[in-house]
């Protein structure tokens, strides 16, 4: 994600499936921190529900993002129905 935000021109979109691991977890903030800084979200999909690898058992998301500054500072709220059946929080 780091790679493709400085490889982007201005107002360029990138799109990743990404597991959705650091949108919850303290080990994510860093990437989070480095989105809210460097790209307007445009939106975030789950697919946790969808089994995009066959290989991995994984759940993922989609990351849409634009290089544009956001005046939004805060990583967006998110309900991932999946996470919050696990007890999980929200990111």
């Amino acid at each position: 994600i780091e790679l493709s935000i400085k490889l982007l021109k201005d107002r360029g979109t990138s799109c990743f499936i990404n597991p959705y691991q650091y949108l919850v977890a303290d080990s994510g903030q860093g990437i989070r921190e480095l989105l809210i800084k460097n790209v307007k979200i445009l939106r975030i999909v789950d697919v946790s529900n969808i089994r995009v690898f066959l290989e991995a058992a994984t759940y993922t998301c989609i990351n849409f993002f634009k290089k544009e500054l956001s005046n939004d500072k805060k990583f967006p709220p998110f309900a991932f129905p999946s996470l919050l059946r696990m007890g999980q929080r929200e990111a």
